[in-house]
């Protein structure tokens, strides 16, 4: 998804949950938000999996009696981006509480130490009412970190054991493709996710399964258009290509997307057919 003016990545298992609605008020207002139990582990190279070379994040974001639980890790070499530059966008799950929103999401700039969080529900009432609508906010981090002998970072958590802060809902987008607007409504949320395993026929062969071919739906906010994207090529380096086709979608609009089955990353690029104009995001 991108919310303002950022350049976001989407980690792959984004869901919604039905029924999650705020209120929208016709200006809209700061919805308040606190993030705790915050720590960053640095990769151990004497650890075995992924946790020799992946660095990982913890937390948890509570709006009201809504808890989160939020967890994500990355290539430690990455940030907190994506090979081409990207934020990295991880799924919380609720873990207790009234669900308001139908996601929650995080990112973390490690190189600005920054987290970066977004949300997405349907409105209840007013003008918008039944429109999905994203907020989001960007917090620094005051962080208290533990050193090893040599001076390599080990693990990193915030001086304030809560941290406050507020997300400002966005409704700006006027739903037109060409035009001022456009780039701002790239925007997008990711459903209905599956991933298609491929298994060995043989009765004897005890491997796992090859390759993971993502199956979702994407839906793009500010306009509404709804396309259902799957693989298109094969796997070219640990990487997946597809392409989206629209159900409830206007001419002009084509996202396509990569999907690094590695890292179960999953980066969408749109583009505008505009007269005059190469417009795309990521």
């Amino acid at each position: 998804m991108r919310l303002g003016t950022s350049v976001l990545a989407v980690l792959f298992s984004a869901t919604r949950v039905a029924h999650a609605a705020r209120s929208c008020p016709e200006t809209p207002t700061p919805i308040q938000w606190s993030l705790s139990e915050f720590t960053y582990d640095a990769a151990d190279p004497t650890a075995h999996g992924k946790a020799a070379t992946n660095a990982a994040v913890g937390l948890y974001l509570t709006t009201g009696s809504n808890e989160n639980s939020c967890y994500g890790q990355w290539p430690e070499a990455w940030d907190g981006r994506a090979k081409t530059g990207e934020l990295i966008f991880f799924s919380c799950i609720n873990n207790r509480g009234r669900m308001d929103d139908s996601t929650v999401s995080f990112g973390v700039d490690w190189k600005n130490r920054t987290i970066h969080v977004a949300h997405s529900y349907i409105c209840a009432d007013g003008a918008r009412k039944g429109a999905s609508t994203l907020a989001g906010a960007s917090v620094p981090l005051d962080l208290d970190c533990d050193m090893s002998t040599d001076g390599k970072l080990v693990r990193c958590i915030t001086r304030q054991r809560q941290v406050r802060f507020t997300t400002q809902p966005d409704i700006s987008s006027t739903g037109e493709i060409c035009g001022p607007s456009a780039p701002q409504q790239a925007s997008w949320d990711v459903t209905d996710y599956a991933g298609l395993y491929a298994l060995s026929t043989s009765p004897t062969t005890a491997t796992a399964p090859s390759s993971n071919q993502p199956l979702f739906t994407l839906k793009a906010f500010g306009r509404n258009d709804t396309f259902k994207c799957t693989v298109q090529d094969g796997q070219e380096q640990g990487t997946l290509h597809g392409a989206c086709a629209g159900i409830t979608a206007q001419a002009g609009a084509v996202p396509v997307f990569e999907f690094d089955s590695a890292n179960k990353l999953l980066v969408v690029s749109q583009a505008w057919g505009c007269p005059g104009s190469n417009s795309s995001t990521r």
